[in-house]
């Protein structure tokens, strides 16, 4: 990067192929004045993150996604001895968080707080991988069964959260406050729900 004659910082012929080279096409002039005022960025290299805030718009969304993802929700449970998915009702709306983000983010905090003695976690049952069935022990994440929380778990967990998101990047405490803005909206939507499932 150098100035013009005008005083104007552009991109040399080298700096506008690698930036084509990435898939982003980079303005010809660049006011580093205004970009830092109006866009954040400090130098030529943060351009790389230009279209960060697109990608991770999609980190946390409201509504179901089909692809990898996590999927919370508010359920109703059938307790027993042995709980399978037929005992558990999904009621209200469902937040799904992209699965690369949740566990960069929110595994640790949600495997921390995971209470392996409710007894609904305890009375989880599968036949995946198992003819024979049986119990399942700790964070379910290698197969799709449900983790259940209290709302009073999942509400400490939230305001977890919102005490040490300032250990976070600036990204990912926006998607944070998204996440959990949506969960306490499931959390209203469903004050009569037993628990929160967390699908992973």
């Amino acid at each position: 990067m150098h100035k013009d004659e005008n005083g104007d910082l552009v991109l040399t012929d080298e700096e506008i192929k690698d930036f084509r080279a990435k898939g982003i096409m980079p303005m010809e002039h660049i006011y580093l004045d205004a970009m830092a005022e109006n866009q954040g960025y400090m130098d030529v290299d943060q351009l790389n993150n230009e279209d960060m805030n697109e990608n991770i718009k999609q980190n946390v969304k409201f509504g179901h996604d089909y692809g990898a993802a996590t999927w919370i929700r508010a359920v109703k449970v059938n307790n027993s001895e042995k709980i399978i998915d037929e005992d558990v009702e999904e009621i209200g709306s469902e937040i799904s968080i992209d699965n690369d983000f949740f566990n960069r983010v929110l595994k640790s905090l949600f495997t921390e707080c995971f209470d392996e003695d409710l007894p609904v976690n305890k009375n989880r049952y599968t036949y995946t991988f198992s003819s024979e069935g049986r119990y399942l022990k700790g964070f379910q994440e290698e197969i799709l069964e449900h983790n259940f929380y209290t709302y009073k778990q999942m509400d400490n967990l939230l305001e977890s959260i919102s005490v040490e998101k300032k250990d976070y990047c600036k990204d990912d405490i926006e998607q944070l406050e998204l996440f959990v803005s949506y969960v306490r909206q499931i959390m209203t939507e469903c004050p009569d729900a037993d628990y929160i499932s967390v699908m992973s």
